[in-house]
């Protein structure tokens, strides 16, 4: 149970790093 959900939280962490970076892109683009 805890090694599945540990993979989880990493999953998460993965999605949430990308979104965070492709907002960066966005906002990289919006000011060019």
């Amino acid at each position: 149970m805890s090694g599945s959900y540990q993979l989880l939280s990493r999953v998460t962490r993965t999605v949430h790093i990308k979104a965070i970076l492709e907002k960066r892109k966005v906002l990289l683009r919006d000011v060019k």
